[in-house]
């Protein structure tokens, strides 16, 4: 499964049953960006490590329901 092919509606259903992590949706996307970026280069900067960090705080410490 592409995760970035999803909708966010699709990824929030996954979220919610716990097929897929916070971490896991953030590490494709990541990995989306690093792909595509030197070819379209739109983005000035990528907040990677923040991104990875916050996905891993909510798998420690689950405060939502999403």
């Amino acid at each position: 499964m592409s995760l970035h092919t999803l909708t966010i509606h699709a990824l929030h259903n996954l979220l919610a049953r716990k097929e897929v992590s916070a971490a896991e949706v953030v590490t494709a996307f990541l990995t989306r960006i690093a792909e595509l970026d030197p070819k379209l280069n739109c983005y000035l900067t990528s907040l990677a490590d923040p991104a990875l960090a916050l996905s891993l705080i909510h798998i420690s410490e689950p405060t939502s329901p999403y």
